[in-house]
């Protein structure tokens, strides 16, 4: 875990200039010691009310693995995205005009999701599904309930190894379709009653991103 004294010193700059890495060195291995700090600063994301942790991470850097991930993320964004230029150019109403084009047309081929084959280390977010109890006082929890909390323990991850110069990319693709979300679960033996959220990516960018956030400040909106 990062010491307090470099926390400190980071934070801010790190919630302000991290960005999303889509692109990795591949080859390019992550430290140990790195990657176990990244992995053990989930657990310093809070539980639920209860004290419940209902959220699990898998760690996995065989290619096979992150070639599937791959695979179903480029097939769900074609799907999604692949119609026309015109049908997903909405989505990219935050950019300028003209890298707006080059950006779809990456986009809607699906390539932009296939970046977790590159990186070193694929974790899967999983998330415990269906309605749940908790203790003697019959606390019922749903996945919408309960999924910010997995969302906490990301973000611990992200800000970790954007401190030690770490990219990470969240890819969320794999998860929209039920059926690849299901081949996915099979393949890794995740247990029926947690849901894979998708390939979180982590490993080294061959380049640091020179734009800013990817959408404009709420002023600049408006």
């Amino acid at each position: 875990m990062v010491s307090q004294t470099e926390t400190r010193l980071n934070a801010f700059d790190v919630l302000y200039e991290r960005r999303s890495t889509r692109t990795f060195v591949k080859g390019r291995q992550i430290p140990e010691d790195i990657a176990g700090k990244i992995l053990d600063s989930a657990r310093y994301a809070p539980p639920t009310p209860t004290g419940e942790y209902p959220w699990r991470i898998m760690a996995v850097k065989d290619d096979s693995t992150k070639q599937l991930i791959a695979a179903c993320a480029e097939e769900v964004a074609r799907t999604m995205f692949g119609g026309s230029y015109e049908s997903f150019k909405e989505h990219l109403w935050y950019m300028p005009e003209d890298p707006r084009l080059r950006v779809a047309e990456y986009s809607i081929t699906g390539e932009l999701w296939r970046y977790p084959e590159d990186c070193d280390m694929l974790t899967i977010p999983c998330l415990l599904k269906s309605d749940w109890s908790c203790g003697l006082g019959g606390i019922l929890r749903t996945p919408e309930q309960v999924a910010p909390y997995l969302g906490f323990a990301s973000q611990n991850m992200w800000l970790t190894g954007a401190v030690y110069g770490v990219g990470a990319g969240y890819n969320a693709m794999p998860q929209v379709d039920v059926r690849r979300r299901e081949i996915a679960a099979s393949y890794l033996g995740v247990p029926h009653s947690w849901d894979p959220t998708g390939g979180f990516a982590f490993g080294y960018s061959p380049n640091v991103r020179a734009s800013g956030p990817s959408r404009p400040p709420l002023e600049a909106v408006v």
